[in-house]
């Protein structure tokens, strides 16, 4: 088991972990200010997130000994004490460690922070994100390269803390409205947005005949796509679970013949690429190079929901014999 660092933070301190995602959100921390208690859901989110990260310092005791791997480390910075989810002295390297099944949704600010780990430590000189998938334990390796962009950044975000201490001023917000701070699991979404006006949205506008009829028609689609999602989804669980269990009964990349089904588990490394914008992020990209090959296109969103007032066209089955 990898050595364990006691996490201490005084009340005085900014959270690195905090600020590399919203400097607005480490000041509120720091200052006390009104919060959402987490739901058992958000805290468990919360405690899956640090049993991961234990996970991967413990993959890494076991190949450079657990005295070679440090959980938590401890680094000095302007704002207080960061803490590296894992530290590993043999290759002077520092890991951030993520929990996630939808890694590019938090991917930016994952490199940042790991980007502030490597800067503010002395003794590292490379590191990376490491993504591990709850579902099935897989795991992804996002190397952050500490360059002069990335470094510039991390350094803003020590500004703005500084400028919060030393005039009293919020630093700007990073989320557009509410709901992006709560998708954020960010518990001063009320306080934060508390100066702005309440939103009114305007009265729809109402229109009958043929766009009535056509939008009866696609909100009725529209439940049966979701229906077939859900049971597509329900049979994906079920088939990977036997999937797990024929695992254990059956050789990879043999024929086998079983009650009448074919069965045949191949296995092959298959090779993928993370996102251009998490290279760039990550400084293995230069944006400007890659400029000539940027395509934007225009996109929709349809909002299709039935009313109380919705009444769904009735089955024309024409003349009946009865």
């Amino acid at each position: 088991m990898a050595a364990v660092e006691p996490v201490t933070l005084r009340a005085d301190e900014y959270r690195w972990s905090q600020a590399s995602r919203c400097p607005r959100m480490a000041v509120y921390t720091r200052r006390g200010a009104s919060a959402k208690t987490r739901t058992p859901r958000e805290q468990a989110l919360m405690h899956r997130g640090r049993m991961h990260g234990r996970f991967v310092a413990d993959q890494f005791a076991a190949k450079y000994g657990p005295e070679q791997v440090l959980f938590e480390k401890q680094v000095h910075w302007p704002g207080g004490t960061l803490h590296t989810d894992v530290y590993v002295i043999p290759e002077t390297a520092a890991f951030e460690v993520k929990s996630t099944t939808s890694p590019e949704s938090l991917i930016g600010a994952a490199i940042i922070q790991n980007a502030g780990e490597q800067h503010f430590d002395e003794t590292c000189d490379k590191g990376g994100v490491i993504l591990v998938d709850p579902i099935d334990l897989s795991e992804q390796v996002r190397p952050v390269v500490l360059n002069d962009e990335l470094i510039g950044r991390v350094e803003a975000i020590g500004a703005q803390l500084e400028h919060a201490t030393r005039t009293g001023c919020l630093p700007d917000r990073v989320c557009a409205k509410p709901s992006d701070a709560i998708g954020n699991l960010c518990p001063f979404a009320a306080t934060c947005f508390a100066d702005l006006p309440t939103y009114t949205p305007p009265d729809p506008i109402i229109v009958a005949g043929e766009v009535a009829r056509l939008a009866g028609e696609l909100v009725g689609l529209d439940a049966d796509v979701r229906a077939g999602e859900q049971a597509a989804s329900t049979a994906k669980t079920v088939r990977e679970e036997i999937r797990g269990e024929l695992r254990d009964l059956i050789e990879p990349n043999l024929d086998y013949l079983a009650g009448g089904v074919r069965l045949k588990r191949s296995t092959f490394t298959k090779t993928t690429y993370s996102g251009i914008a998490a290279g760039i992020a990550a400084g293995h990209l230069d944006a400007d190079r890659l400029e000539p090959y940027r395509n934007e296109s225009e996109q929709e969103r349809w909002t299709v929901t039935a009313t109380e007032a919705f009444e769904p066209a009735s089955e024309d089955y024409g003349d009946t014999p009865f």
